[in-house]
Protein backbone atom coordinates (compact mmCIF):
# COMPACT_ATOMS: atom_id res chain seq x y z
CA UNK A 1 0.00 0.00 0.00
CA UNK A 2 1.42 3.46 -1.10
CA UNK A 3 1.98 5.99 1.56
CA UNK A 4 -1.17 8.25 0.38
CA UNK A 5 -3.39 5.37 0.74
CA UNK A 6 -2.56 4.13 3.86
CA UNK A 7 -2.55 7.83 4.98
CA UNK A 8 -6.25 8.02 3.99
CA UNK A 9 -7.35 4.52 5.34
CA UNK A 10 -5.81 5.81 8.68
CA UNK A 11 -7.83 9.26 8.64
CA UNK A 12 -11.01 7.32 8.19
CA UNK A 13 -10.29 4.74 10.67
CA UNK A 14 -9.42 7.12 13.49
CA UNK A 15 -10.62 10.54 12.91
CA UNK A 16 -9.84 11.75 16.31
CA UNK A 17 -6.29 10.97 15.53
CA UNK A 18 -3.31 12.73 13.91
CA UNK A 19 -1.45 10.99 11.80
CA UNK A 20 1.18 13.44 9.55
CA UNK A 21 3.37 11.85 6.52
CA UNK A 22 6.94 12.96 7.05
CA UNK A 23 10.00 12.61 4.62
CA UNK A 24 12.91 10.09 5.54
CA UNK A 25 14.99 12.62 6.24
CA UNK A 26 12.51 14.15 9.12
CA UNK A 27 12.04 10.69 10.56
CA UNK A 28 15.79 10.74 11.38
CA UNK A 29 16.51 6.77 9.77
CA UNK A 30 19.22 6.68 6.80
CA UNK A 31 18.84 3.16 5.87
CA UNK A 32 18.04 2.27 2.65
CA UNK A 33 15.38 -0.06 3.37
CA UNK A 34 13.05 2.50 4.72
CA UNK A 35 10.69 4.75 2.08
CA UNK A 36 10.96 8.46 1.30
CA UNK A 37 8.13 9.45 2.93
CA UNK A 38 6.86 7.29 6.25
CA UNK A 39 3.67 7.70 7.84
CA UNK A 40 3.45 8.77 11.96
CA UNK A 41 1.01 8.89 14.43
CA UNK A 42 1.28 11.87 16.13
CA UNK A 43 0.97 11.14 20.01
CA UNK A 44 1.87 13.16 23.27
CA UNK A 45 3.64 15.59 21.10
CA UNK A 46 5.61 12.97 19.47
CA UNK A 47 5.62 11.25 15.95
CA UNK A 48 5.39 7.54 16.62
CA UNK A 49 7.00 5.52 13.59
CA UNK A 50 6.90 2.16 14.68
CA UNK A 51 3.33 1.61 17.12
CA UNK A 52 4.87 -1.73 18.49
CA UNK A 53 7.74 0.27 20.54
CA UNK A 54 7.29 3.33 22.70
CA UNK A 55 9.36 6.39 22.77
CA UNK A 56 12.28 4.88 25.01
CA UNK A 57 12.37 1.82 22.84
CA UNK A 58 10.31 -0.71 24.72
CA UNK A 59 7.92 -3.33 23.17
CA UNK A 60 4.24 -1.83 23.63
CA UNK A 61 0.61 -3.46 22.52
CA UNK A 62 -0.50 -0.65 19.79
CA UNK A 63 -3.71 -0.73 21.38
CA UNK A 64 -3.03 -0.08 24.90
CA UNK A 65 -0.56 2.50 24.47
CA UNK A 66 -2.17 4.44 21.04
CA UNK A 67 -5.24 3.14 20.19
CA UNK A 68 -4.33 1.26 17.51
CA UNK A 69 -5.69 -1.89 15.89
CA UNK A 70 -2.81 -4.42 15.83
CA UNK A 71 -3.66 -4.60 11.99
CA UNK A 72 -3.09 -1.15 11.82
CA UNK A 73 -0.53 -0.82 14.07
CA UNK A 74 1.09 -3.36 11.33
CA UNK A 75 0.48 -1.80 8.54
CA UNK A 76 2.42 1.27 9.62
CA UNK A 77 5.17 -0.89 10.70
CA UNK A 78 5.28 -2.55 7.53
CA UNK A 79 4.94 0.58 5.59
CA UNK A 80 7.77 2.38 7.14
CA UNK A 81 10.09 -0.35 7.39
CA UNK A 82 10.83 0.93 11.18
CA UNK A 83 11.88 -1.44 14.33
CA UNK A 84 13.09 0.23 17.16
CA UNK A 85 12.42 -2.09 19.69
Amino acid sequence: MNTQLLYILLLSRYPTFSFSIISKAESGFDDVDIPDQLVALEFEHMLIVDPFSSSCGRFVNPSEAYGLSEQDALLIKEHNKVSLA
